[in-house]
């Protein structure tokens, strides 16, 4: 489960796709060769880096600081506008190579999710119980199944929820604290984390 973090990795395949429903088909090649020069050995080295010593972290962030020029020049190179989400994707999935060597993953059986996390516990106009589930940027949490009454239901657990935002604004602002004060309320409160992630653009 702690594999399927791979955001940025999808997103670049989805681009490198000779096919009509592909909106970016033109630079589908020069996609395919981005990846294997450029994505594939920073993703390989990352995950070379197991240890999670502070000298560990820098590695990863200096990493993470010499990709983002090559994603800019891409964008810029190839009018890749940023409703692709190239440059989000890429600090999404660095927060899966920052925390995957956390020992308490593997030792609690915790995994990595960005769809359906638990969000809490309504009723519906008919009385039952409805289980809210909100798509996040990041989340590591545990899998469960639960009852409530006669209906089994999947429920995702979030230990800690993420949002990164490459940009912010007011409005972005007081909704990543709206979800945050939701997802508390959904959850254990001992468990329970959100960290807010901004970049700066350069």
């Amino acid at each position: 489960m702690v594999g399927s973090y791979f955001y940025h990795e999808s997103n670049l395949d989805g681009k490198c796709r000779d096919t009509p429903v592909n909106s970016y088909r033109r630079v589908f090649q020069e996609c395919i060769n981005f990846k294997h020069n450029f994505y594939t050995p920073y993703k390989e080295t990352q995950l070379a880096i197991t240890g999670i010593t502070r000298a560990d972290i820098d590695k990863k962030a200096d990493l993470l600081k010499n990709y983002y020029p090559h994603i800019d020049t891409l964008e810029k190179t190839h009018g890749i506008k940023s409703q692709a989400k190239l440059r989000p994707t890429v600090l999404e999935e660095f927060c899966g190579f920052l925390l995957k060597d956390i020992p308490e993953i593997q030792r609690l059986n915790l995994g990595f999710f960005n769809k359906g996390v638990f969000a809490g516990i309504v009723l519906d106009r008919h009385g039952k119980a409805k289980i809210k589930t909100k798509d996040i940027d990041f989340c590591i949490g545990k899998k469960f199944d639960v009852s409530i009454g006669d209906d089994r239901h999947h429920i995702i657990i979030p230990v800690i929820a993420i949002e990164c935002k490459t940009y912010i604004d007011k409005t972005m602002l007081s909704e990543a604290q709206f979800t945050a004060q939701k997802m508390k309320q959904g959850s254990l409160s001992e468990c329970q984390g959100l960290l807010h992630f901004r970049t700066e653009s350069n």
